[in-house]
């Protein structure tokens, strides 16, 4: 039914297309896996580790980063290749009680769309910078620009730790922005023997990073989120933020609560999250959910398939998404990933068509 679905919907020139890249892609795992059994990922005697950058041991400082390319075929379209990831971590620890840490993105990087090459005007952003202190065994202050903690998948985020190619919407700064600057005080409480992890902030970008110009960007946020470690494979979060943001009018503040879980067995992955933004005066209120599961398939080969729910507030054009497909972890830092995404309502924000990257945590 899926096969038929894109040939029906696009022609024989997609379908061949996607049989084109197909092959191409399932030759490129196979060189890597091949690569991956030579190779010594996982060496301590080494100051490099892949996915863990080299540390320079003199100075306490570690240099990293992920890369990400990814290819696009939608119903359509024609297809497009990118480099959509190029992030550089630097952490430096000049004592036991003070870390800095810094994720420096390159944007607007170069695009292969049919023939024609596209080169945007790179340019390197801060996407992290702050500095961590550690005031006990339990807690620390985070001082500086963060991801803001709202579920999980904004504060994990970079391509080599997530599944699938695209993030789901409800996370993907729709309802809410992706950063947040300011102070945040993190640590972890024990309640009826259950370990609870805990971050609260308070932030101002608008007067700490007034250079920002992305449309979904705080003005001044306070907010929190929980995360109750029920067992080794269970865990259940909740999220809270009171925010403006820069692109409403400066009376309006925004409520946003949400709920998270993620259960994890024998290489099993099931996770979630539900979000609810209550809208200002002039706005409706936004909300959406996903559901995803990862189920080993073969050696390293896992399939994974979501569902995603979202809502603008135009009840007429409820987005509904599905996706189904691979991904090919041959080292945790390292993963291909083939999917397709289908949906109704959905070709404005996230239209159909096929999906595929590789990326690595370096």
């Amino acid at each position: 039914m899926l096969i038929q679905r894109i040939y029906n919907s696009s022609g024989a020139k997609v379908a061949s297309n996607i049989a084109v890249y197909t092959l191409f892609w399932l030759l490129a795992v196979a060189s890597f896996y091949n690569f991956a059994e030579a190779v010594d990922f996982e060496s301590a005697n080494k100051p490099y580790r892949l996915g863990r950058g080299y540390t320079f041991n003199a100075l306490n400082l570690t240099i990293g980063g992920y890369l990400s390319i990814d290819y696009e075929l939608f119903e359509n379209q024609t297809g497009r290749a990118k480099l959509d990831d190029l992030s550089l971590f630097l952490a430096w620890k000049p004592s036991r009680r003070l870390r800095f840490f810094s994720e420096l993105e390159l944007e607007d990087t170069f695009t292969l769309e049919g023939s024609s090459f596209h080169n945007h005007g790179s340019h390197f952003s801060v996407e992290r910078l702050y500095a961590d202190v550690l005031l006990n065994g339990q807690t620390t202050l985070r001082i500086g620009k963060f991801l803001t903690p709202v579920g999980r998948w904004n504060v994990i985020h970079a391509s080599p730790l997530v599944w699938t190619t695209e993030r789901p919407l409800v996370t993907s700064t729709v309802a809410f922005p992706a950063h947040a600057s300011g102070l945040m005080l993190r640590g972890t409480v024990e309640v009826d023997e259950y370990d609870l992890d805990y971050e609260v902030y308070l932030d101002d970008t608008k007067d700490l990073d007034p250079k920002v110009d992305r449309e979904a960007t705080f003005q001044n946020a306070v907010g929190g989120h929980l995360n109750l470690n029920l067992s080794e494979q269970l865990q259940l979060g909740a999220s809270y933020v009171n925010f403006r943001a820069r692109d409403h009018l400066a009376s309006e503040r925004f409520n946003l609560v949400g709920v998270d879980f993620l259960w994890t067995k024998n290489r099993i992955e099931l996770s979630g999250e539900l979000i609810y933004r209550l809208g200002g005066k002039h706005d409706n209120d936004e909300k959406g959910l996903y559901a995803q599961a990862v189920i080993p398939v073969w050696k390293q080969i896992y399939s994974v398939t979501r569902y995603e729910y979202y809502d603008q507030g135009d009840a007429e054009n409820e987005l509904h998404l599905g996706i189904a497909g691979l991904a090919y972890r041959p080292s945790p830092p390292v993963v291909f990933k083939l999917e397709y995404r289908f949906g109704h309502h959905n070709q404005n924000l996230a239209p159909s068509g096929l999906l595929a990257s590789f990326a690595v945590l370096f």
